[in-house]
């Protein structure tokens, strides 16, 4: 198997990707070397069939490439080397290309220095107008376009000069503009960075020093936005940023979070898809929270959930590419809603959008997981068990759900056995982090016990004192299902 960052840079690439990087490749500016052009080549052949190139090696690509005399090492491990170097050219080309305010800055800067000033203007008039009439399509777009009114003011004042008394109330206008910009920049990632923080310090259970609170309410970010008369995207996005923040530092408050989304749900049509996208995702990650600490509406958290995750899709219906994380996510909360139809639509419509090789465990693990909930154990078995599980997730997933087929078989003794073997697992497997190897154990902890009272070897006071023991800890592996088994079994 080969491995290099080369490789996981080209496996990355969807097919529009791929096919402009052998544009790219075959120019001469970049590669003067025709056997360069033939190692990408080979090197994608090998990714389009990793399944059955499985053993292929750097002596292969030696022989594919029809190198004369003994393999030399050195000579495939410099063109790995050296198409790096490409690669990493193509992904900045690439990145600035697509921004068109980060390019029209670099482009205006030249103009701006070269002192060619026809252009300069003319490209300036253009990207204001663009500006003026789209949507801002992320938010890093404000300090880009920031930095434009910076440029112009610049060459305003180099032109003009003071004496011009309407182009200095313009730079005056432009500053201004640069001013409430750069503001709103600023506070959307004060909001990011104390939703990152406070999220990290949930998840480990960490109590941060910290003055946000302090800083938002000196700031008087409310105040700022009722003083801004226009109403346009940076107001909006102002006004979103408000309403995360407030929403995300009072969880139990049920009503911010309708607010927010009906904010959200208003003004929809006004976000680029891009931002709208960043926006659903923040709110799935509340309504996660949130379920956790307000049992009153799980259930309106979990619809919620499910609900702007199909959102979601429809913003990248013409994406390449979806992540793990994206699918496994639907594929959760499809199951819990009980969704089994919409569910395998879905399955069938989007796995082959996952990068290559995930594709065929997330299929099989998606189907497993599918027949598991629908009772069908033998189906959702004969999947698993031809999972190769290649990713650290997927193994575990994979010893999750065939603990709780053994469960509901009722091969509990079978289940102390598989439970031994999934320790060990955990303690050799250095993939597994701290806190994912402490939701397993948990779990499997609360397994043995209901095992144990399930054949009469352990004893509890009720079933509530077992839910009790369960829910100390929402995060736990398995936890619904968990709850479920406990909340079936009578008398104990």
């Amino acid at each position: 198997m080969l491995k290099h960052q080369s490789i996981n840079i080209i496996r990355s690439f969807s097919k529009k990707e791929l096919n402009k990087f052998d544009l790219f490749i075959r120019s001469p500016y970049f590669t003067k070397s025709k056997k360069m052009i033939e190692f990408f080549g080979v090197l994608k052949d090998y990714i389009h069939h990793y399944n059955i190139n499985e053993n292929y090696t750097k002596e292969n690509i030696w022989r594919d490439l029809e190198f004369k005399g003994e393999y030399k090492d050195f000579v495939i491990r410099r063109m790995f080397s050296d198409l790096l170097i490409i690669l990493k050219k193509f992904l900045v080309h690439e990145f600035i290309s697509e921004s068109k305010y980060e390019s029209a800055n670099y482009l205006l800067g030249q103009y701006y220095f070269r002192n060619l000033d026809k252009l300069f203007e003319k490209h300036m008039i253009a990207i204001e107008k663009e500006a003026s009439e789209g949507k801002t399509n992320d938010i890093g777009d404000l300090f880009q376009i920031s930095n434009l009114k910076i440029l112009k003011h610049n060459y305003i004042s180099k032109k003009s000069g003071e004496e011009n008394r309407e182009q200095i109330f313009g730079m005056i206008n432009i500053s201004k503009e640069t001013m409430v910009l750069s503001m709103i920049f600023f506070f959307w990632n004060f909001i990011t960075s104390y939703r990152n923080i406070i999220t990290i310090s949930r998840y480990y259970n960490i109590t941060p020093v910290h003055d946000f609170e302090k800083i938002y309410k000196s700031i008087n970010i409310v105040n700022i936005f009722n003083t801004m008369k226009e109403e346009n995207e940076y107001k909006l996005l102002l006004q979103i940023s408000i309403l995360l923040f407030e929403e995300f530092s009072d969880m139990e408050d049920f009503q911010k979070y309708l607010k927010l989304k009906k904010a959200v749900k208003k003004n929809a049509n006004r976000f680029s898809k891009i931002l709208l996208k960043s926006v659903y995702e923040l709110m799935i990650n509340d309504c996660v929270i949130r379920k956790q600490i307000d049992e009153k509406h799980k259930h309106f958290y979990d619809k919620e959930i499910l609900s702007i995750y199909k959102d979601i899709l429809v913003i990248i219906k013409d994406s390449p590419g979806i992540t793990v994380q994206f699918f496994r996510g639907i594929m959760k909360y499809s199951l819990i809603l009980k969704k089994y139809k919409w569910f395998q639509n879905f399955i069938e419509a989007h796995y082959r959008k996952l990068r290559r090789e995930h594709r065929d465990e997330i299929y099989k693990l998606s189907y497993a997981n599918l027949y598991f909930n629908l009772g069908k154990y033998e189906e959702a078995h004969t999947y698993i068990s031809t999972i190769k599980g290649f990713n650290h997730f997927a193994k575990t997933d994979i010893k999750d759900i065939e603990l709780k087929i053994l469960y509901e078989k009722r091969l509990y003794e079978n289940i102390f056995y598989a439970i031994e073997s999934y320790k060990k697992f955990l303690k050799n497997n250095k993939s597994v982090t701290d806190k994912k190897r402490e939701k397993i154990t948990k779990f499997l902890i609360i397994l043995r016990k209901l095992v144990s009272i399930q054949i009469k070897n352990e004893r509890v006071t009720s079933r509530e004192n077992l839910i009790n023991e369960i829910k100390k800890d929402k995060s736990i592996n398995e936890y619904e299902w968990l709850i479920e088994k406990t909340n079936e079994m009578k008398d104990i």
